[in-house]
């Protein structure tokens, strides 16, 4: 990974390029993994380019993270992952050409996605699997993505919502 972040209460990381990672799964260009008895939470991030990676450009299982201007493109799976819940605020991301989806939403809750274009990804836009509540996408442009722009499957969601965005 070019970036592991495995135990943490508060990070701010800004300017970042992240790409041709290789070798030790999950093999992503950025990696928010909490070692066991550890937290990764409270994460800021911004500026952040991530791509050519084996794996996926950016994954997180932490806990509260902010994503702002975020370019996850040419990765080995998916632009953005998130198995995680709590608190996710996710602006201005770009995914695109990724081998599956732009964004994976996995066992995730509370994750807020504004103004993201997933384009020309391998599989969705973005995909929201198993997810609980609290799922919006906003001002999206989901377009050009192999299989669906946005797939929701296997979600018990009490709360979610999209508004103001193009999925094609």
């Amino acid at each position: 990974n070019g970036i592991s972040i495995v135990a943490c209460k508060v990070a701010n990381l800004d300017n970042i390029n992240s790409y041709l990672q290789n070798g030790t799964n999950p093999e992503s260009g950025i990696d928010l993994e909490p070692n066991p008895d550890c937290v990764v939470e409270d994460i800021n991030m911004s500026n952040i380019n991530t791509y050519n990676n084996n794996g996926p450009g950016f994954v997180s299982s932490a806990a509260r993270v902010t994503l702002s201007n975020l370019h996850a493109y040419n990765n080995g799976t998916r632009g953005v992952w998130i198995a995680s819940e709590g608190g996710h605020l996710f602006n201005n991301l770009f995914c695109y050409n990724n081998t599956e989806a732009g964004i994976y939403l996995g066992f995730s809750s509370k994750v807020y996605v504004n103004n993201a274009a997933c384009n020309n990804n391998g599989l969705q836009g973005i995909s929201v699997i198993n997810c609980i509540e609290d799922i919006y996408v906003i001002a999206c442009m989901l377009y050009s993505n192999t299989m669906q722009g946005l797939l929701i499957s296997g979600a018990t969601m009490t709360k979610w919502g999209i508004s103001n965005s193009v999925i094609s």
